[in-house]
């Protein structure tokens, strides 16, 4: 997987990939959910285009998940749908992984509450001497990353606010599916979220 600042313009979208999970247990199919997304705008999205936009990330991130994770995002708790949902994210961009692995744990495992701006600007800085890729982007490229994944860890409900200071809240998943992910090779994902050894 390379790195991407796509996501940009694919933000969290909970409830419409929680919709998608739902149609998906139901028994929906791909080409279906796609022509309800575009024929009756079941995302509530402003264009076609949009809900195109808005059905593809769904669905792509649903892709990387089972059965049972679908399911559990369709029918869970709010808490743990939202952390899955995340996960599907995470498994879906190299880059904000490797962000939330290498910083938002380390922060848990060092017993620090908080993500600041200079947190991002020293992952940016690790990264560029990593990636040419990412050394060749603008720098308002890194700012808007940091916006968007600000905004998602907020809604994912990990960090109690989008801008300054962030204090660090972590994450519970509902005790079964946090055995589930253990058990099918996902571990790395609760760790990042719980600050888990």
């Amino acid at each position: 997987m390379k790195y991407s600042a796509g996501i940009v313009s694919r933000p969290f979208w909970y409830h419409e990939t929680k919709k998608t999970a739902l149609l998906i247990k139901d028994g929906a199919s791909k080409d279906l959910i796609k022509k309800m997304a575009i024929e009756e705008n079941i995302y509530q999205a402003p264009t076609n285009y949009r809900a195109k936009q808005i059905y593809n990330a769904s669905m792509s991130r649903l892709l990387v998940m089972d059965d049972f994770l679908v399911r559990e995002i369709a029918e869970t708790d709010l808490n743990t749908s939202k952390l899955l949902v995340f996960i599907s994210i995470l498994k879906t961009d190299k880059l904000f992984f490797e962000f939330v692995y290498e910083v938002f744990r380390e922060k848990l495992l060092l017993g620090e509450s908080t993500i600041q701006d200079k947190d991002f600007n020293i992952f940016w800085a690790r990264k560029i001497e990593q990636s040419d890729i990412i050394a060749n982007w603008k720098e308002y490229t890194l700012n808007r990353l940091k916006q968007c994944y600000s905004r998602i860890l907020f809604e994912v409900g990990v960090v109690n606010q989008p801008i300054g200071e962030r204090n660090i809240i972590r994450a519970v998943f509902k005790p079964e599916v946090h055995q589930y992910l253990i058990d099918n090779g996902m571990e790395a994902y609760v760790i990042a979220l719980t600050g888990e050894k």
